[in-house]
C-alpha cells in the first residue's frame, strides 16, 4: 500500500502498542479497502515481557521485537515511522514531526497509559507496570 495512491480517506491510528497494533489487525480483518495507517516513532513493536527469553536465545527477534514494516506489508496496512505532535479535529488531520499533513476519515489514538497503583504506598517502588 501506498502513501501517495489512497483511493479514499484512510483511518489513522496513532500509537502501534498493543492497542494500536491490535486495532490495525482487527480492523484489516473487517475492511476490504479501506486504508489504515499506523503511526509509531519506533522502528519495532516490542513484547516487553518476553525480552528475558531473547536475552536467553529462547526466542529470536522478530518474535519479541518485530518490524512494523514487515508486520505492516503481511497483514496489509501502512506503517509511517513518525511522531505525531498535533491533531486538527476542525478540518480531520494528524501533523507529524516532519511536517506532513494526513487527512483521515477516522482517527484512533492509543499512546500508552499511566499505571495506577491505587494509592498503595510503597508499590511504586517495588513493582513493574505492564
Amino acid at each position: 500500500m501506498d502513501l501517495n495512491n489512497l483511493k479514499s480517506l484512510p483511518i489513522v491510528l496513532v500509537g502501534g502498542g498493543f492497542g494500536g497494533l491490535s486495532t490495525a489487525i482487527a480492523l484489516r480483518g473487517k475492511l476490504d479497502c479501506t486504508p489504515i495507517i499506523l503511526i509509531d516513532p519506533s522502528p519495532r513493536f516490542v513484547f516487553k515481557p518476553f525480552l528475558y527469553e531473547l536475552l536467553s536465545d529462547e526466542l529470536k527477534s522478530w518474535e519479541v521485537a518485530p518490524k512494523y514494516s514487515i508486520l505492516a506489508s503481511e497483514l496489509g496496512f501502512i506503517y509511517l515511522q513518525e511522531t505525531v505532535i498535533r491533531v486538527d479535529q476542525d478540518n480531520r488531520k494528524v501533523i507529524t514531526s516532519s511536517d506532513l499533513e494526513l487527512e483521515y476519515s477516522q482517527l484512533v489514538v492509543s499512546t500508552g497509559l499511566t499505571t495506577d497503583y491505587f494509592g498503595i504506598k510503597g508499590l511504586s517502588e517495588h513493582a513493574c507496570g505492564f
